[in-house]
């Protein structure tokens, strides 16, 4: 019977190999980002790592659990906490736009990295609001709740 921190860092270490199998990424420069970041993976993890590792795998058969994937309540709530739900909000600086309050330049990547070229160079406070909502999804599938410091709690 596997203890529950053997299991976490079991879930750990498959993430880690998906993670990386995704970007194209080998076994040795993943333990070369693990050490430059300081988060250096136990011997258990890299054994994970290297088990799980399959760079053959089509990135588009790779789909995030449902889990990762925020419901419409919880984007709701994120836009509530960023934008008061307001799809053409601006931030007082001008940085951050729509209800998510995305920077242009994030924007740009998850957008072309989603596959929504259409998308790429559209403020996002002129997105719709379905558009916006997808936009977050992508972001939060790749980043989780880190591109929201504040508001990504309600996640």
């Amino acid at each position: 019977m596997m203890t529950h921190s053997a299991r976490i860092a079991r879930v750990i270490g498959i993430a880690i190999a998906l993670s990386f199998s995704v970007s194209s990424c080998t076994v040795s420069e993943i333990l070369a980002w693990s050490q430059e970041t300081g988060h250096p993976l136990t011997p258990e993890q890299v054994d994970l790592v290297a088990a799980n590792y399959h760079p053959e795998v089509p990135v588009t058969t790779v789909v995030a659990p449902k889990a990762l994937v925020p419901s419409a309540a919880a984007l709701a709530r994120l836009a509530k906490c960023e934008s008061t739900n307001n799809p053409r909000a601006v931030s007082k600086s001008g940085k951050y736009r729509g209800l998510y309050q995305f920077h242009q330049g994030t924007w740009n990547g998850v957008a072309k990295r989603a596959g929504r070229p259409d998308l790429v160079g559209v403020s996002p406070d002129h997105a719709s609001p379905a558009d916006q909502d997808a936009m977050a999804r992508a972001l939060f599938a790749e980043r989780g709740s880190q591109p929201w410091p504040e508001c990504g709690r309600h996640l």
